[in-house]
């Protein structure tokens, strides 16, 4: 089992982008990139991979670019993530 995915979701704060790439292990294996300010995400992102993925050495990268130079505050709604389709 080999994969790789992208989606990206342009948001009135910015654009936000998730990728996936995964090879064949054993077990699961989850490991994330994520920006400090989007680190709160996590745990939501975590559910979501391991409720489609049974199995391999998945990484997920996640990278924000905002409308707005400079500003870093992102408030970003768990539960709209959580709807997207991975």
């Amino acid at each position: 089992m080999t994969g790789y995915a992208t989606a990206v979701a342009d948001l009135s704060q910015g654009s936000l982008q998730v990728e996936l790439r995964s090879v064949n292990s054993r077990f699961l294996d989850l490991q994330f990139r994520i920006p400090e300010e989007l680190r709160a995400l996590e745990p939501v992102l975590r559910e979501l991979v391991q409720a489609r993925v049974s199995r391999g050495k998945v990484d997920c990268r996640v990278q924000w670019a905002s409308q707005h130079s400079g500003e870093r505050r992102v408030a970003l709604d768990a539960t709209e993530i959580g709807r997207a389709h991975v």
